[in-house]
């Protein structure tokens, strides 16, 4: 997920449209929070909006419809590393969406279907580096599907159930830097399960509980960019749990209430790459809440409202550095 260059972010002064998406931008856009958004009791509203990040602050403005289309309660958004094509997934209607971006202007365009297959309630996703395989988590069936990716169209093809076992209701799927070993959370089950991923056939093996603890309806899942450290919503007391996380072996240990504030339900978490700033999507108070994080405890301060607008019972959130 790293994208543009925080250093070399700037600004473009150009103001939002009637309908709520970006004019285009004179110089570099600098990065970009994509969140989804869906009403949970009427579905009468699914939407992903963009939302523009100032990197010295954290600070969200100039959010904006991406104008997303096919969606159906959209639960996670993802961007490939080129920040190109988003890929979206839809529980109500077991469908994964893609859609072209506009890097300029954040906006998505020409949606259509993937054309995945084997999806049951899809709750999460994530890529490759290269964009060219997909993982998703299903929540109905607690599987694992991978896909493979046209890089050019953003099609699905040859989808199959990589063999992943001991999840109870798959709610978020994370690989690691060395795309060899994915961490699966479990919403029921409360826990993270570690597998080996083969790397020519996507086939899951040696699943194994990580480890982690303290969690109550865990919901997803973040990691700095080291990989060393792992951040997950738990839903049912509304906390935001931290665990080191050892890369030889994917071990979860130490594992405590980082003490966010301003944080209720919460359900989507994203961290920069440096480790040090987390938003966290509180779906029932409608807002997405940013913290500092101390980088050597793992503990959040200064949290507080992003300051997103649009959101209505929000849900996932994916960060386009």
């Amino acid at each position: 997920m790293i994208g543009i260059n925080l250093a070399k972010a700037s600004y473009s002064q150009n103001e939002s449209t009637e309908s709520g998406q970006l004019q285009p931008l004179a110089k570099a856009t600098p990065p970009r929070a994509y969140i989804t958004s869906y009403n949970i009791f009427k579905r009468d509203y699914s939407k992903i909006i963009q939302c523009q990040i100032n990197p010295a602050t954290g600070a969200f403005s100039r959010c904006g419809d991406t104008g997303a289309t096919g969606l159906n309660n959209p639960g996670m958004v993802v961007l490939n590393q080129q920040g190109t094509r988003a890929f979206i997934v839809n529980s109500a209607s077991n469908r994964v969406v893609q859609c072209k971006v506009d890097q300029l202007t954040g906006n998505f365009s020409n949606c259509g279907d993937t054309g995945a297959s084997k999806l049951s309630q899809p709750a999460s996703i994530t890529l490759n580096k290269k964009g060219t395989r997909a993982f998703v988590a299903n929540f109905a069936d607690s599987k694992i599907i991978a896909c493979h990716v046209d890089s050019a169209t953003g099609n699905f093809s040859n989808c199959i159930d990589t063999g992943g076992y001991g999840f109870s209701h798959s709610s978020d799927i994370v690989l690691n830097k060395e795309e060899n070993r994915a961490f699966v959370l479990s919403l029921w089950g409360g826990r993270v399960n570690v597998c080996e991923v083969d790397p020519v056939t996507r086939q899951f093996s040696q699943c194994h509980n990580a480890g982690a603890t303290g969690l109550y309806i865990p919901s997803e899942m973040a990691f700095n960019g080291a990989g060393d450290q792992a951040y997950i919503t738990s839903q049912g007391d509304s906390k935001v749990v931290h665990c080191n996380v050892d890369v030889a072996t994917g071990k979860f240990s130490a594992c405590g209430d980082t003490g966010a504030t301003e944080v209720y339900v919460p359900t989507g978490i994203a961290v920069n790459p440096e480790g040090t700033r987390a938003y966290v999507v509180n779906t029932y108070a409608g807002q997405v809440t940013q913290c500092k994080i101390n980088p050597d405890s793992g503990m959040f301060s200064h949290c507080a409202n992003a300051g997103a607008s649009l959101l209505k019972y929000p849900d996932g959130i994916h960060i386009h550095w």
